[in-house]
């Protein structure tokens, strides 16, 4: 009898079916060959790459499986931040690679993109002191802003095929600058050493009467500061590294006090083989940029799973780089840690969701397909990822993450710092 019941129990656990892992909340569903993929725009359908050899564009009506339907052969380095509007796509440059008259500085090249399956060069303009590191369309790109550290230009662009280039002063607070956002109402937003500036470069009406007055004259060539994260190097969010760049979410309802615009994601950049000691990606409280008060950080959030194996070279190392969104879900681009999915939907706590590290990755930038849930993560060496994100606000967490506005050291582990896992 008890041999029996041993039988039938033995059967039992055999024939049980097995429980079901749980789907990845990140599928590669395939890659694009793109060899030196560095930065990304997308316009409607359109994807504009910029890559270490030359502009590409692809028809991304169906965002599974996208179609390339032109390139421009244009060596370029390094074009960190492509930038595309009014029909134009700005391809900026730290070195001179072509343009005359630029023994010690950067150019910019001015591409139409009106046609995209035949992007075709404007002008290519030289640059003073290396500002060709970003370039950022101002105004539906009639203008632009280009920058690589102490010196910020402003690029008149109203005709395109012989762009005008004059000196803006930095503002005070922002430091060496590195790049520049503008956001859907207009505001610029400044990223450098010192942390990050808000700027009017037209009036702005919308803020109240006192903001309205102030920025009555405020162009391109005169910016008008409506706040920043304070003295230059004062703020957490660059206790490590530079501010690399932000994003304003103008779509979603923050919880808490905050409401539509009131949040500021920035990446902080500086990397090193732990994530712990690498750049990090912060929420910041932006109020400031309607009353004057300065900006402060809200959450500091880096992975803690993460060394980066990669070799040494550029890519490498472990730090938030560019990152995009769709509506609280913020994919970072972290260098050789990944693509790493954060929900926002509470701004003062960060929470991992999803992670995606292929072999080796050296994962630059990402740009998520508004309304879907394909994320294209662009990889130096891999060339463009095209992933699917199944993760969603307020799901499960995953891995740990590490809440703090500098890095883990020796001192902090001692004193009783410790890493969280939501």
């Amino acid at each position: 009898m008890l041999r029996r019941l041993l039988l039938v129990l033995a059967v039992t656990v055999l024939t049980v079916p097995a429980q079901a892992a749980p789907p990845s909340p990140i599928t590669l569903l395939s890659t694009v060959p793109a060899p030196g993929a560095v930065s990304a725009r997308l316009v409607g359908t359109v994807l504009h790459v910029s890559t270490a050899a030359g502009l590409l564009t692809y028809d991304v009506s169906r965002p599974e499986s996208p179609l390339e339907l032109g390139r421009l052969p244009l060596p370029t380095f390094q074009n960190e931040d492509l930038d595309v509007g009014g029909g134009l796509a700005l391809l900026s440059e730290d070195v001179p690679v072509r343009a005359a008259d630029s023994p010690v500085g950067g150019q910019l090249v001015v591409v139409s993109v009106a046609d995209p399956s035949r992007p075709a060069v404007l002008a290519e303009v030289p640059l003073p002191d290396g500002a060709g590191h970003t370039a950022t369309c101002l105004l539906e790109c009639r203008w632009a802003y280009a920058s690589n550290g102490a010196t910020l230009v402003a690029v008149d662009l109203r005709s395109p095929s012989a762009p005008v280039v004059h000196r803006v002063p930095l503002p005070a607070a922002s430091g060496a600058v590195h790049d520049l956002d503008e956001d859907d109402r207009g505001l610029v937003w400044l990223s450098g050493e010192g942390g990050v500036t808000a700027l009017a470069v037209a009036p702005v009406r919308n803020l109240g009467a006192s903001v309205a007055r102030r920025t009555a004259a405020a162009s391109p060539l005169a910016p008008v500061e409506l706040t920043s994260t304070g003295p230059a190097g004062s703020s957490a969010l660059t206790r490590v590294g530079v501010a690399h760049g932000s994003l304003r979410p103008l779509d979603v309802d923050w919880r808490g006090p905050l409401g539509r615009g009131d949040v500021l994601l920035v990446a902080e950049e500086s990397t090193a083989d732990d994530c712990l000691d690498g750049g990090r990606l912060h929420s910041v409280d932006a109020r400031g940029h309607a009353t004057g008060r300065p900006l402060t950080v809200l959450d500091s959030v880096a992975p803690v799973d993460r060394k980066a194996t990669t070799a040494p070279g550029p890519g490498a190392g472990c730090s938030a780089h560019w990152f995009s969104t769709s509506g609280p879900l913020v994919a970072t681009a972290w260098f050789g840690a990944g693509v790493r999915i954060f929900d926002a939907s509470d701004p003062r706590r960060l929470r991992q969701v999803a992670s995606y590290v292929p072999t080796e990755p050296r994962t630059w930038s990402t740009v998520w397909v508004p309304g879907t849930r394909i994320v294209y993560a662009l990889d130096l060496h891999r060339g463009i990822d095209v992933l699917r994100v199944d993760a969603r606000p307020g799901g499960p967490a995953v891995g740990a993450t590490d809440h703090q506005p500098r890095p883990l050291t020796l001192a902090r582990v001692l004193a009783g710092a410790r890493c969280s896992s939501d």
